[in-house]
């Protein structure tokens, strides 16, 4: 009995969402062709390229009803899936996982075609599609020519090349800030100024010459690969405001911006110990903790007061923001000299996996 209730209530959910989204309250038309599967069932790709984004992307629909946006004409990969039903003229989507995410009906996410006579479907009619961690706009500002249509893909059609020129590793920006590409699909933004440390950390995509930034607290943001040795990247300033710049790929060592001296003590325990670490100008950095060291990532956010380490990874010592479960964090402050000050960094003594706390102060 609880399970028809459960059954039904889904049902009626479902219902709500279509009829809002799809025709206005006008009721829905039959959900198949006369042959009893979805009419617009079938294989497409949709050539984002005069939408700003150089980029092709793939989406498959079942005769079931179910969708799902991929990276290549195999399908291997779900960006992004869903289910889509027709209502009059109109084929309203609704996605169940977005970048590897689940989704509900509660998350509002839909996109809406209509289907053409030679068989496209024009997106236009919704605002956007939703890909990875990204999203597609249908139309352009700055191209009002510019439409958002999957065309059929036939057997002739041969994809477009999607090797890209990018490389990980470290670049130089115009204005001196550091930026970092790791293995991991993780980046890190990094440069000190008289306003302080000016950071920002997530990950990134790339498809050809086309450079995606996911910041941890913010919204993607499209950046450029001119090519295997410089970036076009929109970074945050010191202002408040984006600003897009140039940076240039380089091999060369990162500098010591600073160096900490402190003591730690032992968890549990009246032993202390003597710490020390450099602080690099590209974010990195190297603790040694009672004679044992330790590299990874120092990530400060001057405006919190607050600091996070990304130690490297502790089997094969390979860097970037996704090497370890737990981020250690801690405080930030800078003393009456203006000295930086860590607390609570939580540094190892050992190979083992425990961290104690400590204190560090840079040296002036």
């Amino acid at each position: 009995m609880i399970k028809r209730i459960i059954i039904a209530l889904t049902a009626a959910v479902m219902a709500l969402a279509f009829c809002a989204c799809g025709d206005n309250g006008k009721g829905s038309s039959s959900l198949t062709s006369e042959g009893g599967g979805l009419d617009a069932a079938g294989d497409y790709y949709i050539d984002l390229t005069e939408l700003g984004m150089k980029l092709t992307i793939y989406l498959r629909i079942n005769a079931d009803g179910s969708f799902m946006f991929s990276n290549t004409t195999a399908f291997e990969v779900d960006k992004s899936s869903g289910t889509v039903e027709k209502s009059k003229d109109e084929y309203i989507m609704v996605y169940t996982s977005v970048g590897g995410k689940e989704k509900s009906i509660s998350d509002n996410l839909n996109s809406k075609f209509i289907r053409a006579e030679n068989g496209d479907l024009d997106f236009t009619v919704c605002e956007r599609i939703y890909y990875g961690s990204a999203g597609a706009t249908t139309t352009s500002e700055e191209n009002k020519d510019a439409r958002l249509i999957a065309k059929p893909l036939t057997s002739d059609y041969k994809a477009p090349e999607t090797d890209s020129s990018f490389r990980t590793g470290s670049y130089i920006g115009d204005n001196g800030m550091a930026a970092s590409f790791f293995e991991d699909g993780s980046y890190l933004l990094f440069s000190y100024g008289e306003g302080g440390f000016l950071c920002e950390a997530g990950e990134y995509g790339v498809s050809t010459t086309q450079l995606a930034l996911t910041p941890h607290s913010g919204e993607r943001i499209s950046c450029t690969v001119v090519s295997e040795s410089e970036l076009s990247l929109s970074v945050p300033s010191a202002a408040g405001e984006r600003e897009t710049l140039t940076f240039k790929k380089t091999d060369a060592a990162a500098e010591a911006l600073m160096t900490f001296s402190g003591e730690g003590k032992t968890a549990g325990t009246d032993e202390s110990f003597d710490v020390a670490m450099v602080l690099y100008t590209d974010g990195s950095a190297l603790i040694n903790a009672g004679g044992y060291e330790e590299g990874g990532l120092i990530v400060p956010d001057t405006a919190a007061g607050s600091f996070k380490l990304y130690p490297d990874n502790p089997n094969d010592k390979a860097r970037g923001l996704k090497q370890v479960e737990n981020v250690p964090a801690g405080e930030m402050t800078f003393d009456e000299n203006g000295a930086a000050v860590l607390t609570d960094l939580r540094v190892r003594t050992s190979d083992s996996l425990n961290r104690d706390k400590a204190t560090v102060t840079e040296e002036r």
